[in-house]
């Protein structure tokens, strides 16, 4: 009897063992590795997730080496210079021989300094520098603080040997075909450079500048973006007259010892070609070289 009693007892201990050795590889299995293959019995659910963290968070670390790199990529692309000062090569240039920047605009089929040259060379001078300046009847000298604003404001007056060299690399001084073409670009009814083109004064000249005439205003509206401003001029004895009246700008074409500039006023919307004396003082516009 005791002998039956201890094999139910095993049998049943057993049989409890097994259940309980079932119920716990069914319950908490998937936190245990297969000892046989020493992989996550339970790789659906616990590799799903931590596949998943890690492919979220590679994901998301591999947007962040991307964001650090293109945001690297950005700030490693170097703003051009002309000397201290950032600027835009689409819209300006840098002379190097001063670092200074001179805005510029295609027109037309050319590409033309929108300012006057400021380059200081032997043969140039700023407005009223070195001599006297006429205003009206008198006669007056300018003060250095004066004469520096002009430069600013107008850029320098050549003779026409400082001009045919006072253009930076790149550029140069245009000649009377070139100077034809821009009258034609802002009056393409203008036939050539020997009659005065009316009316591409006023698209040729700035929006302000330009002294008032009899109550009328001296500007331009400035539709070619030409930007011309009245520098006046001057002679070899260094007498300077008209800034803010007339402006002249000299031509690589010359003929019988005299060179052709372009002139407008602010008493009239024309433009037109005349001849000088090549040792008087005037404005320098620069073209862009074709390639």
């Amino acid at each position: 009897m005791i002998a039956q009693y201890h094999k139910l007892a095993l049998t049943i201990g057993f049989a409890l063992a097994m259940a309980f050795t079932f119920s716990c590889s069914g319950d908490g299995g998937g936190g245990d590795n297969n000892p046989s293959t020493g992989i996550s019995s339970s790789s659906d659910n616990g590799g799903s997730s931590s596949s998943g963290g890690n492919s979220s968070g590679g994901s998301s670390s591999s947007s962040d080496v991307s964001s650090s790199s293109s945001e690297q990529s950005s700030s490693s692309v170097e703003i051009p210079k002309c000397g201290t000062l950032e600027y835009n090569p689409e819209t300006h240039l840098c002379d190097l021989r001063e670092q200074r920047l001179y805005k510029f605009v295609p027109i037309g089929e050319q590409t033309w300094m929108a300012e006057n040259l400021n380059y200081a060379v032997q043969g140039s001078k700023c407005y009223g520098e070195s001599g006297t300046v006429k205003v009206g009847e008198n006669i007056i000298t300018l003060l250095p603080a004066e004469i520096q604003d002009n430069c600013i404001k107008y850029g320098r007056l050549y003779n026409w040997v400082a001009a045919m060299s006072g253009c930076p690399s790149g550029w140069r001084l245009p000649n009377n075909d070139d100077w034809n073409a821009l009258m034609k670009s802002a009056n393409p009814s203008c036939s050539d450079v020997s009659t005065p083109c009316i009316g591409a004064g006023t698209k040729l000249k700035a929006t302000s500048g330009w002294d008032d005439f009899n109550g009328s205003s001296g500007n331009g509206d400035n539709a070619s973006g030409f930007s011309a401003m009245p520098g006046g001029y001057g002679n070899e004895a260094y007498q300077f007259v008209k800034a803010g009246e007339l402006g002249y700008w000299w031509s690589f074409s010359d003929e019988e010892g005299k060179a052709y500039s372009l002139g407008m006023g602010n008493l009239s919307d024309a433009a037109a070609m005349s001849n000088y004396d090549k040792g008087s003082l005037r404005s320098v516009r620069c073209l862009k070289n074709t390639p």
